[in-house]
């Protein structure tokens, strides 16, 4: 019943009340009434904005600012409703988008029990780390370090699944929500966010990672790949960060890699912040060029580290250069301002300056980069290993094997499985891996003739190791 020209004023405010209604449906009662109570908070909030900027502006300023105060409005309230609903610190992040088939039972399973994984370890080793540092300060009678300790990992993390919920299958999204994972739609992280996914589709769920970069609600979010499984950190990573984030915005990556690019966004650590939302649309509205990437400017330390990873006669054509690990070098090191770090184990050395560099995590966690992962191949099936072995220039199938599994199988059975035992379906996915000897003997007893000694040594007590791992589980 409102007048046309208010109608026409409030029009923008619908997305953001639609991104906070998506969100009731489903929760407990209790739940429900916080959200509705943050509902019309912001809706109200919402005409009174339209109010004021039409008294005061007029209906042609409404139309040039309306669409930057919705936007604003929707990442307060966004903020509001998960800071409200979670009331933790810090938040662990996976992403997902390019949906599997809605039959394949196998690639939903993987999909869901890698990101579940991936969580998992990643909020338990931050939380042992940082643990040690709480005792430490609670020792000292620092009030919110006894507090912390008190509320414990589960009371200080939570875990995020970055997705879009119109394509995702519908159990990955029930999975999830039986499983203290919080899902958040790309609606929900901003117009900048939106815009991207129009322009490449394709790449979308890569980044969504960088979305973590300004969930202000929490005091330090860590992106974690399905294939990046984290263990104990050497030193507190999270403390490290707040103590770098009082200079100001932060954040830390590692490198690429020779021949790969200049940062990794399968890990990201950063303490959030609003200026890193305001630098990835500033970023979005310029483009991709090859030419200057997605723009700003580099000094001359930075511009040598990038073209150590970039294709010859490009400054700006590395993995990733196109999507997430472009815009986040962009973010990081482009704007006038350092706001990445880069995680080097002689940060003494850094390329890129001092200061610009810290320590890297340690511990023995793994980043399976090489594909396919352990957990992605039928171990049963002999045309899968001989098949891998020619793509692999010609390997013989028992060295792929090992290759790929000398780094998976111990980590399993050392530290991995424990994180994910309360889950019948995930243990059992992942724990096929580590018992195949068992399942499929037929297939790994074999060794030609024409193989030496050593081979067939190293077949063995790689044999010997798995099963006394697995029979030291049972």
């Amino acid at each position: 019943n409102l007048p046309q020209t208010l109608r026409e004023s409030t029009a923008r405010c619908v997305p953001a009340a639609q991104t906070l209604l998506s969100a009731i449906s489903g929760d407990t009662m209790a739940v429900q009434s916080q959200r509705w109570q943050l509902f019309v908070a912001a809706l109200l909030s919402c005409l009174q904005i339209c109010f004021s900027i039409r008294r005061s502006l007029g209906e042609g300023a409404l139309s040039r600012l309306a669409a930057t105060q919705t936007d604003e409005l929707a990442a307060n309230a966004s903020r509001s409703l998960h800071a409200n609903v979670t009331a933790k610190k810090y938040a662990v992040v996976n992403t997902f988008i390019a949906a599997p088939r809605a039959k394949d039972s196998v690639k939903v399973t993987e999909v869901m029990c890698s990101a579940f994984l991936s969580l998992r370890l990643a909020r338990s080793a931050l939380w042992m780390a940082r643990k040690d540092e709480l005792k430490k300060l609670a020792a000292a009678n620092d009030n919110e370090a006894i507090d912390d300790l008190a509320k414990g990992e589960e009371g200080l993390f939570d875990m995020l699944f970055f997705t879009d919920k119109r394509t995702i299958p519908e159990e990955i999204l029930t999975f999830f929500e039986g499983h203290d994972v919080l899902t958040i739609d790309v609606s929900e992280l901003g117009n900048a966010m939106r815009q991207f996914q129009k322009m490449d589709p394709r790449h979308i769920g890569y980044m969504l990672k960088l979305a973590s970069l300004w969930q202000t609600q929490y005091r330090v979010t860590v992106v974690v790949d399905n294939d990046n499984l984290l263990a104990k950190p050497r030193y507190d990573v999270i403390g490290l960060l707040e103590n770098h984030a009082k200079e100001g915005p932060c954040f830390f990556v590692y490198p690429g890699g020779v021949q790969g690019s200049p940062d990794n966004a399968a890990f990201i650590a950063s303490i959030p912040n609003k200026a890193f939302y305001e630098h990835f649309s500033e970023g979005i509205a310029h483009g991709y060029h090859q030419v200057d990437g997605w723009g700003g400017a580099y000094d001359k330390r930075e511009k040598e580290f990038m073209n150590q990873h970039s294709k010859p006669g490009c400054d700006f054509c590395w993995n990733g250069a196109t999507f997430d690990q472009g815009l986040l070098w962009y973010i990081g090191f482009g704007t006038g301002k350092t706001l990445g770090k880069l995680l080097m184990s002689t940060p003494e050395k850094c390329p890129l300056g001092p200061g610009h560099c810290v320590p890297p995590l340690g511990g023995s966690g793994y980043h399976f980069q090489q594909s396919p992962k352990a957990w992605q191949l039928d171990y049963c099936d002999r045309k899968v290993w001989a098949d891998l072995a020619q793509r692999k220039g010609g390997k013989r199938p028992w060295d792929v094997k090992n290759e790929i599994l000398k780094a998976f199988v111990p980590r399993w059975n050392s530290f991995m499985k424990q994180r994910i035992r309360d889950n019948d379906l995930c243990f059992n996915f992942f724990h096929k891996v580590a018992t195949y000897y068992d399942r499929c003997p037929d297939v790994f007893d074999e060794v030609p003739s024409s193989r030496s000694s050593s081979v067939r040594t190293s077949r063995g007590a790689l044999a010997r190791t798995v099963r006394m791992s697995t029979w030291r589980s049972a």
